[in-house]
């Protein structure tokens, strides 16, 4: 649920209102709309919300926009947590699947295999280090650390499903590409600055 989800919810059940009221004195014409854009904040299907979506809450919920950045920060450095090294090859934009590790495998080892999947396959690898960082190593050698990693539950990509409702096939590839691209552009800006120095 996180910190912003909860300090959403907990402000709308201190002032005992439901979801649906929530939205009406936000200025929801479209109450199914801000329902579900509140609901998305408070279950923490949004993590980190649009400015332009959280701030009409904000006079309705008696938040100030500095506790919403705070809790943010607090989600952010959560996410960003180390956890338990995965190589993930990533073939294109849309192929990628987990190298096999050993047990207990720790992170410098994790990095030497990726290292060498790369370099042997020709692929792109990714070394997650946390839930939303990791190491991206390319065949040529070069490596970048960033945000945004090649995972199907990552929140980079469950924003784009959450994008994609409701969009042609075509329009969710051109999507795709776009986001990807700039995805791609945070992560490294093409890797030039040598190996982890690149903190989005």
């Amino acid at each position: 649920m996180g910190h912003v989800g909860n300090l959403f919810r907990e402000a709308r059940k201190r002032l005992g209102l439901r979801s649906v009221e929530v939205a009406r004195l936000a200025g929801y014409s479209n109450l199914p709309k801000g329902i579900r854009r509140l609901e998305s904040i408070e279950d923490g299907s949004d993590i980190f919300p649009k400015p332009e979506v959280y701030r009409r809450f904000l006079p309705v919920l008696g938040l100030e926009e500095e506790e919403v950045l705070r809790a943010m920060a607090d989600d952010f450095d959560e996410l960003d947590q180390p956890v338990p090294p995965r190589v993930i090859a990533q073939l294109n934009a849309f192929i990628m699947f987990p190298v096999e590790l050993p047990e207990g495998v720790s992170l410098p080892q994790a990095i030497a295999v990726a290292r060498r999947v790369a370099a042997e396959k020709g692929w792109t690898v990714c070394v997650t280090l946390s839930r939303i960082r990791g190491l991206y190593i390319w065949p040529d050698g070069k490596e970048c650390e960033g945000y945004g990693l090649p995972l199907t539950n990552s929140p980079f990509l469950l924003t784009l499903q959450n994008l994609y409702r409701g969009k042609t096939f075509k329009e969710q590839l051109r999507l795709f590409k776009r986001a990807s691209r700039l995805a791609g552009q945070q992560r490294c800006q093409r890797a030039d600055q040598g190996p982890t120095e690149q903190r989005l």
